[in-house]
């Protein structure tokens, strides 16, 4: 779905550790690493871990094998659970993790942030805990997913006052298909209060099927122009969406892209 038909050069499969309601985590550690082994030169692998599913000296030693084992280049979390959950600020919970991580050379940290998957407490999926750890943790890169959608404001505050702070749109680009205006409004505000430079894409294939359509109807989405003179910003040019497209997670991944970048994106 993605590499015969999505015409994508470049993806990360990440393991996602939710396991409320689910035998074996809502994306499993395994299938990941395994689609990440079938195709080495296209997909990098995020690991997962969890200190109530691992335990505290468990998370840590999870990390450790995840790297070693599986080449894990980042690592997702999943901060909020029906039986309770932890904060990113934590210093007994959430630091021991960033060491271990930094210990292995991985400093890329993400989170899954805004709507609940199921149950959990929405306030446990806010993004207020995006901002001690990254002023203690300057080395890191804390990558927030899905907008933090519906706490954009916040999201955006956040992501604009924090240099190792990132917006990932995973999940909330598929309203574009149905809600175009809405989307272009939120471009055009991380355009005005944030940077394209801050800002990272995510399809969330294969849940919403391949990500091609998608991708195609971002180079095309434009913000209309009385929304661009209500914000004070020109039109959504190519430069912008490159950098979201692909660059920035590129370049914070140490990954070539051509020059020009894809032939579909290329000037």
């Amino acid at each position: 779905m993605i590499y015969v038909d999505g015409g994508v050069d470049t993806a990360t499969a990440q393991a996602v550790p939710i396991f409320d309601g689910y035998k074996n985590w809502f994306a499993p550690l395994g299938l990941n690493h395994q689609l990440a082994q079938d195709y080495p030169e296209k997909v990098i692998f995020c690991g997962g871990v969890d200190q109530i599913f691992h335990g505290g000296d468990g998370a840590g030693a999870e990390i450790e094998r995840q790297i070693k084992e599986l080449n894990a280049r980042s690592f997702k979390f999943y901060n909020a659970h029906v039986r309770g959950g932890w904060r990113c600020y934590d210093e007994d919970v959430a630091y021991p993790k960033y060491r271990k991580m930094l210990e292995h050379g991985v400093n890329v940290a993400q989170f899954h942030k805004g709507g609940p998957l199921g149950q959990q407490n929405m306030e446990e999926l806010y993004c207020y805990d995006s901002q001690k750890d990254a002023r203690d943790f300057p080395e890191m890169k804390f990558l927030i997913h899905h907008l933090v959608y519906p706490f954009l404001g916040q999201a955006f505050s956040i992501a604009s006052r924090f240099l190792n702070v990132y917006l990932v749109a995973s999940g909330v680009m598929k309203m574009s298909l149905i809600a175009p205006a809405m989307v272009a409004g939120w471009m055009v505000r991380i355009m005005a209060e944030v940077g394209s430079y801050k800002v990272i894409w995510g399809s969330e294939a294969p849940f919403h099927g391949g990500p091609d359509v998608y991708v195609e109807h971002f180079l095309e989405l434009q913000v209309p122009e009385e929304m661009q003179m209500g914000y004070g910003k020109p039109p959504m040019g190519l430069k912008f969406k490159k950098r979201i497209l692909g660059l920035n997670f590129a370049e914070m991944m140490g990954i070539d892209v051509p020059a020009g970048g894809a032939a579909r994106v290329a000037e």
